[in-house]
């Protein structure tokens, strides 16, 4: 067994140097219209029994693509045949599904295989087995042993090798390599044949140690594609560039082909431009055609086509691109455009405004020069499209009309007055900005809304800006915009509007103007109104609230010791009074109030009325105490239109006030910083939740039980607690902040040694609870006003429980400790 693994080894060796003196070896496939031809050796990569060994050995592995037919030769330039293909396998080694071994007789055709590696091999010593490295071919008797010493070739070896279909040429000779071994090599065929005799037998065995032809391929899919430059658009004496983008085939030929109509045009010599072959390499360069065609060259690896040499006229052309061998095709559509230049702009232009101004054109890649009212502005290339737009600043231009003036230096002549330029020019008019606003009231009520509608023949937008304060970026469409400023909790006075058109927002809503940027952008529009607050009837509520507090209604009325609350949810449904049966609050010293119990998360609007000086009203019914606002299910809008007439009827002297406010979720939210051990830590939440709420802030160690609880009360919608952190440690803390019920949030924070790095800010995570349903107002009437009997027992008994709660955990936390 040693004896024929070093009997294969020395043949390899001695087959490297042979070939190297002899041919070199050569390992390539060539392209054809038909497919190509794959040449190899017996030393040719895919010896392997694995494609997995072949890639990681770093062999090539011929590429071959479905549609081809392939052909194979050997090194020495023979035809080979009877090929054995097998296939598909994956890169692994294993075969798939659709393995199917093949002999062909000396053509491969691709069509139809599925896509994978395949595995080629001829019978090299023609006794019918494939992929092999040496093969056995007889025994002969013991006594040619002493003419193999000798060097002389027995003729019954030579025999028995003609009978197998060997023929030793004269340039045959024999080397003995070992006792019992002796390389018998024909230097013409370059087989060689190896004698060898095991000492315990009476036959020398001959086996021929050529190699099968043999190799791997991979089989793919063509894909390629193509560019067309500068553009898809051209003028009857202009050009373009075809270019192969990308390209998975190393090389071959391609029929091309250039259509109108479904008809194939000429040049102007009549040479139909139909399926003319023209080579490829490189992947994505083209390389020679086949025919002379005028307009049609080939450089730097690119077709330029120039119209001047074909036969073309105005219109939609398709160029065809096949490869002969795989059939894969691509089509390119371009369009021959009259010599028209285009200035596309607005006829007006409001002075100070940016004017677009673009050029259109069949001219790519051509030089533009743009004038204004005759004096040159600038020179530009177009692009592949033959586009350019050029941004004229009319600011401390003349209001009037301007000339536009666009030249291309067609001919390329670096001038743009020659015979083949093309000019084209049009007038623009400058005019002057006009912008107004009107309100819908020069006196409003603290509380109603004041509208604002505006007019403006420039801009996309205008910017609002009341006493100050950025208010509202609103869209111009048509000329015209609106606004709604709301007046909720504004201060008697007057308040002066200001509008500016397309000025950049450099601010949040409700954030001051600064005066040097009022100065910059320049009011387009103002106006002013006044606020005044009822004297008779106010109403007084506020415009958000998170949901689950109560609402406190309030406000003043004089002349009456009664009035009438009426409050309807979005959808138009009746909150209270219950079943619309009209309730009175009191008035007492000029004031009153009504609280509404917890309502939910929408939008309610709150009406209160008067009766005025008579005493009595229309818009409570007299049969049956309800409000009118009708019976059958209505909108919301509907039914206030309806309470509203019935209050503003003729002869009537009511008094009312309508307002809106919004219900929301309970929100809480921390702002962290890192502190530093020794120095006060100051937990401070924000909260939409009302005044006086109780709220819980705890310190808890990261991996420790030690844990700090401190309650406090919302003010002015801020929960805030001071911790000392020298009853604290260095380290991690998870900090939280609960509104019973309500809302939370938790975050973390570092406490640092005094000589620390300040680590970066902690992140609170924001957690919103659910809050129980609503129930509606109460009716019954207190001093404080009108609420449900028993709320404060509850709020009592909720703030006594977190108390508790509070204690537990604080006792729990020093028994951790102990």
């Amino acid at each position: 067994m040693r004896a024929k693994v070093f009997l294969a080894l020395f043949l390899v060796a001695l087959l490297l140097i042979l070939v190297s003196t002899v041919s070199a070896s050569t390992t390539d496939r060539t392209y054809t219209k038909t497919g190509g031809v794959i040449t190899c050796d017996s030393e040719s990569p895919g010896t392997n029994k694995f494609i997995k060994d072949e890639i990681e050995a770093g062999n090539p592995i011929f590429v071959v693509y479905k549609g081809e037919k392939i052909s194979f030769k050997n090194s020495t330039g023979y035809e080979m045949t009877e090929i054995r293909i097998d296939g598909i396998f994956t890169s692994t080694g294993v075969s798939s599904s659709n393995f199917k071994t093949s002999f062909i007789s000396t053509e491969w055709d691709t069509e139809g295989k599925y896509e994978g590696y395949y595995r080629f091999s001829n019978d090299t010593n023609r006794n019918g087995v494939y992929f092999e490295n040496m093969a056995y071919l007889f025994s002969i008797d013991k006594k040619v042993e002493g003419d193999l010493n000798n060097g002389t070739i027995p003729g019954e070896l030579k025999d028995r090798l003609k009978e197998k279909g060997y023929l030793l040429s004269e340039n045959t000779t024999i080397e003995r390599k070992a006792k019992y071994e002796w390389l018998i090599i024909d230097r013409e065929s370059r087989d060689i044949y190896v004698a060898s005799k095991e000492s315990y037998e009476d036959k020398t065995n001959i086996y021929i140690s050529a190699i099968d032809y043999q190799g791997w391929l991979t089989l793919d899919t063509h894909t390629f594609r193509l560019d067309l430059e500068p553009t898809d658009k051209t003028y009857r004496k202009g050009s373009l560039i075809l270019r192969i983008a990308s390209n998975n085939k190393e090389a071959g030929f391609m029929k091309f082909t250039i259509e109108s109509q479904g008809h194939s045009i000429r040049d102007i010599n009549g040479t139909d431009i139909y399926e003319i072959p023209i080579e490829y390499n490189e992947e994505t360069k083209f390389w020679n055609i086949s025919e002379d065609i005028s307009g049609v060259d080939i450089q730097d690896g690119t077709i330029v086509l120039n119209m001047s040499g074909l036969d073309v006229e105005e219109g939609r052309y398709t160029i065809t691109l096949e490869d002969f061998a795989t059939g894969v095709e691509k089509k390119l559509n371009f369009e021959i455009k009259a010599r028209e230049l285009e200035i596309d702009t607005s006829d007006t232009v409001i002075k100070g405004e940016i004017a677009e101004i673009t050029v259109k054109s069949a001219f790519s890649g051509k030089d533009v020069r743009l004038y204004i009212d005759g004096v040159p502005k600038e020179n530009v290339t177009l692009n592949k499209e033959g586009e350019k737009r050029f941004r004229w600043d009319t600011s401390g231009v003349h209001v009037g009309k301007h000339n536009i003036r666009i030249e291309v230096d067609v001919d390329g002549d670096g001038e743009f007055k020659g015979l083949e330029d093309e000019v084209a020019s049009r007038y623009i008019e400058l005019v002057e900005g006009e912008v107004s606003i009107e309100l819908s009231s020069d006196t409003v009520m603290i509380g109603d809304p004041v509208k604002i509608s505006g007019k403006s023949n420039y801009g996309s937008y205008a910017v609002i800006v009341i006493d100050g304060k950025y208010v509202e970026k609103a869209k111009i469409t048509r000329g015209k915009f609106e606004s709604e400023y709301k007046t909720v909790g504004e201060m008697e006075g007057t308040k002066k509007i200001e509008v500016f058109i397309a000025a950049p927002i450099e601010f949040g809503s409700g954030e001051e103007v600064s005066e040097d940027w009022k100065l910059r952008n320049g009011a387009d529009a103002d106006a002013e109104f006044t606020l005044i607050e009822s004297k008779v009837l106010t109403l007084d509520l506020p415009a958000v609230i998170a949901e689950g507090d109560d609402v406190l209604i309030k406000g003043t009325a004089s002349g009456t010791d009664k009035l009438y609350l009426l409050v309807l949810n979005g959808k138009g449904e009746v909150i209270f009074p219950y079943e619309g049966v009209a309730i009175a609050t009191a008035v007492r010293d000029n004031s009153y109030k009504a609280k509404l119990i917890k309502p939910d998360v929408g939008v309610y609007t709150v009406i209160v009325l008067h009766e005025g000086r008579d005493g009595v009203t229309d818009a409570i019914s007299a049969y049956d105490g309800k409000w009118v606002i009708g019976d059958e299910p209505k909108t919301l809008d509907l039914r206030i239109a309806i309470v509203e007439d019935a209050i503003e009827k003729a002869g009537s002297d009511d008094i009312f006030m309508k307002k809106e406010f919004k219900v929301v979720n309970p929100e809480v939210k921390l702002a962290l910083e890192d502190a530093t051990f020794g120095e006060s830590l100051t937990i401070i939440a924000t909260t939409n939740v009302k005044e006086g709420t109780m709220a819980w802030i705890s310190m808890e160690k990261e991996g420790s039980g030690d844990k700090e609880i401190k309650t406090v009360k919302v003010n002015n919608g801020r929960i805030t607690a001071e911790f000392d952190t020298n009853t604290l440690s260095v380290g991690r803390w998870k900090v939280g902040v609960n509104i019973p019920d309500r809302c939370s949030d938790e975050g973390v924070i570092t406490i640092q040694g005094q000589a620390s790095i300040p680590a970066s800010t902690a992140t609170p995570i924001a957690t919103v609870m659910p809050s129980s349903s609503s129930p509606p107002i109460s009716a019954a009437e207190e001093e404080t006003g009108t609420q449900i009997p028993g709320f404060e027992l509850i709020s009592s008994l909720a703030v006594l429980i977190a108390v508790a709660y509070v204690r537990r955990a604080k006792a729990r936390g020093h028994r951790d400790k102990r």
